[in-house]
């Protein structure tokens, strides 16, 4: 690894550089792309100043005060202004980021509208683009500036990011070769004073590597003793599914036993943090960063937070009021505490947006909610609190699909429920992805002792091609918001039948059902990545659909029915979408689009004897999205 500095005699920088990848190659990745890291070893001595930092008096004396953090923004474009990141995107990778900071009080927040910068040669930066970047206008001492650009090339070698801290501590900046938060929260770390699990596990002197007793952990390795000794990088140092696999032993004959989920090693296998990093980071915020600051105007804080249960589904409802005029709100960090625990980010919303459903909330539990601008440091919102129904788990993917060739257009085709040869229930999807959908406004009614037939058809791309994958279906019957009692699995395939583009499989309310609400969960994975046997685990690509199921008698309260029809016209579409529907509605209604993970990205309010909307896609990331209008839904690609 190059130890790359950069120095200035004149100005404090503070620099994240964020790489992006293309959407295509993202979302044709079926495994995470392997991080990679230029920031350079922490030395001995760099070490000792930061420990000694942490037992400062002013340190000490902030510990568990928030510090909020401001971002200066930089999107780097080519020089006719295509390429660059998304907004929507980053915004979400900084929320998901301060989800991870939390248990450190670190807040981070944006500090004005991002600076666009058009530049061939500052796209695809290199190790001589810092001095460049520095001398832009856009540049801000009084920030940590975060540049995203296209790729990073040092020396030959492609980075996933970087971060540079030099000699003196005046120098602060990282690069980050995607926008995921891991990398963020990764670079970021070192800005705050993380090294590497792994710092100095192949140094020259062996005083410098840390054992596995960690009888020198505060002087060799990372400096932290709640750090596991980490050999990523040496030879022998294998891994499968995020278990070590390696035998290789340390200076006194000890196998190593490396912590695989700390996001400030290579792994890839979790973004946690231990007590000692967070107090670093703190501590670091509170003595080096103290000057840091945002004179940029604060939007205004968001009123009328109210929530709602969430239905079949349990997921609740936000809605809030937009105060912000001047300035505007690029977006809001909508956040959550549980029980007696602490505040923490959720989700990030786009700019208009005035509501969010909260598809990860616990259930059967008191949850709190606050909202504030994602460009203010503390705006908040009032708090509100409601005490979740049943929910159930959140169905996740490690990589996105693609409508852009057959060789990643995972997912689901229709669904459909028959008694006998009389359908019941279809619900067609077409399209590929996105990862999640829930459809809370479609329900299907089903009668306690009656046998019916479930028919599951994957996507077809083009003429007929369809991506092989397995599948697996589960039916909520007790109502109590899990899959895995007995007999609630009503499909998997096998690899006997995993060549197939239809799956079938019968099945049998319980007479004794109770009337109410209970969810079908549908999952497709590639076939390779093996049959589907959690309703619940993280899986390689495919797609997962939640529908809820109304069994015995249907109260007023859980009756749900159809909306407007509606084509959209061109789909995919870029830059703007016209929806059409197939009569004037009767009474005024809302149009909604979620992105690929559920969460609202527009919406629009709708009036009496409308016939059309036209949607606007500016600035949004290009992938599939899911337009509802009422309980009516249908998937847009946005190129």
């Amino acid at each position: 690894m190059q130890a790359l500095f950069y120095f200035s005699n004149t100005r404090i920088i503070c620099w994240v550089i964020i790489f992006f990848f293309s959407s295509t190659w993202a979302t044709l990745a079926q495994q995470p792309a392997a991080f990679r890291c230029g920031t350079a070893n922490f030395t001995p001595n760099r070490l000792a100043v930061l420990g000694r930092l942490s037992r400062t008096p002013q340190a000490r004396s902030q510990a568990g005060t928030v510090s909020y953090v401001p971002l200066r923004l930089h999107i780097v474009r080519r020089a006719d202004g295509s390429g660059g990141a998304n907004e929507a995107v980053l915004y979400q990778s900084i929320a998901e980021t301060n989800r991870l900071f939390g248990p450190g009080d670190l807040q981070l927040f944006v500090c004005g509208s991002p600076d666009y910068i058009n530049s061939d040669a500052l796209y695809n930066a290199t190790g001589t683009s810092w001095s460049a970047l520095d001398n832009l206008p856009g540049y801000s001492n009084a920030q940590l500036n975060v540049y995203y650009v296209n790729s990073l090339t040092i020396n030959n070698y492609s980075y996933g990011g970087a971060a540079y801290i030099n000699s003196t501590g005046t120098q602060r900046s990282a690069l980050i070769v995607d926008n995921l938060a891991r990398v963020l929260a990764h670079e970021v770390g070192h800005l705050f004073g993380l090294p590497h699990t792994f710092n100095n596990n192949d140094s020259a002197n062996p005083t410098e590597r840390e054992l596995v007793a960690r009888t020198n952990c505060t002087t060799a390795g990372d400096g932290f003793c709640d750090t596991a000794a980490d050999p990523f990088g040496l030879p022998g140092a294998t891994t499968s599914n995020c278990t070590y696999t390696g035998s290789i032993v340390d200076a006194q004959g000890a196998r190593y036993a490396p912590d695989m989920h700390n996001n400030m090693s290579y792994w890839g296998c979790g973004t946690q943090y231990t007590p000692e990093q967070y107090a670093r980071m703190q501590a670091v915020s509170q003595t080096s960063y103290s000057n840091l600051n945002c004179s940029q105007a604060s939007p205004a804080a968001p009123t009328a937070l109210t929530v709602i249960g969430g239905g079949c589904l349990g997921q609740p409802q936000l809605t809030w009021r937009n105060n912000a005029t001047t300035p505007v709100a690029l977006g809001y960090f909508i956040e959550r505490a549980a029980g007696s625990g602490s505040f923490t980010a959720v989700a990030a919303v786009g700019a208009g947006v005035n509501s969010f459903q909260d598809y990860s909330a616990p259930g059967n539990v008191t949850v709190e909610y606050r909202v504030k601008p994602i460009n203010a440091a503390n705006a908040y919102s009032n708090a509100i609190s409601i005490t979740t129904a049943r929910t159930y788990c959140p169905a996740t993917y490690s990589a996105a699909t693609t409508c852009a060739s057959p060789t990643g257009a995972a997912g689901l085709g229709t669904i459909t429920v028959r008694q006998g040869t009389s359908t019941v229930f279809a619900w067609n999807t077409p399209g590929c992805g996105p990862p999640y959908s829930a459809f809370p406004g479609q329900a299907v009614r089903l009668l306690p002792g009656t046998t019916y037939s479930l028919e599951v058809r994957l996507f077809t791309f083009g003429q007929g091609v369809v991506y092989l994958q397995h599948v697996s279906a589960w039916l909520d019957y007790n109502q109590n918001g899990s899959f895995t009692d007995a007999g609630e699995l009503l499909l998997q395939s096998t690899p006997a039948t995993q060549q197939q583009a239809v799956f079938t499989s019968t099945f049998t309310v319980p007479a004794g059902v109770s009337s109410g609400c209970g969810v079908l969960r549908v999952r497709t994975q590639s076939a390779g990545s093996g049959i589907i046997t959690d309703p619940c685990a993280q899986l390689s690509w495919g797609e997962t659909q939640d529908r809820p199921v109304l069994f015995g008698t249907v109260t007023a309260t859980t009756t749900l029915t159809a909306g407007p029809t509606f084509a959209l016209l061109p789909n995919p579409a870029a830059g703007r979408v016209i929806v059409k529907l197939g009569n004037a509605l009767l009474a005024p209604n809302s149009l909604v689009l979620l992105d690929a993970t559920g969460r609202e990205a527009r919406q629009l309010s709708l009036p009496s004897g409308a016939t059309e909307a036209t949607l606007t896609l500016t600035g949004l990331q290009p992938g599939l999205y899911l337009v509802r209008v009422g309980a009516t839904t249908a998937r847009l690609l946005v190129e």
